[in-house]
């Protein structure tokens, strides 16, 4: 996690985060409904992605929109969703005058490419 701020980033990792314990972030996905007829080259299109999330040690169950970019050598996965800090067992994240209010919002981009 990389916000601009050194000691607001050490202070989510080792006091929040406490990522000396718990190592990883893992989402999980258990079932994705979609067309998958439309995979193809420079093709857009949503899926419906429902998993584990496991954070701090302590998984839910998630169920989320995810857009799919099909480029020529390589599949771009996007989306967003919020996140109960107090679900999952985290410590209050605000940080001097700046409070976190729940729920935070996760954006994520993973980028597949072939093997």
């Amino acid at each position: 996690m990389v916000t601009g701020n050194a000691s607001r980033d050490q202070k989510m990792r080792e006091k929040i985060l406490e990522t000396d314990r718990f190592r990883e972030i893992v989402f999980e996905a258990t079932h994705v409904a979609a067309d998958l007829s439309r995979f193809g080259k420079d093709q857009h299109f949503t899926v419906e992605v429902t998993g584990d999330l496991t954070v701090h040690g302590k998984s839910e169950s998630l169920r989320l929109p995810v857009d799919v970019f099909v480029f020529p050598d390589y599949v771009v996965l996007s989306g967003s969703f919020p996140l109960l800090w107090k679900q999952f067992g985290l410590a209050d994240p605000s940080f001097g005058l700046v409070k976190v209010r729940e729920p935070l919002k996760v954006l994520f981009r993973l980028k597949a490419v072939p093997a």
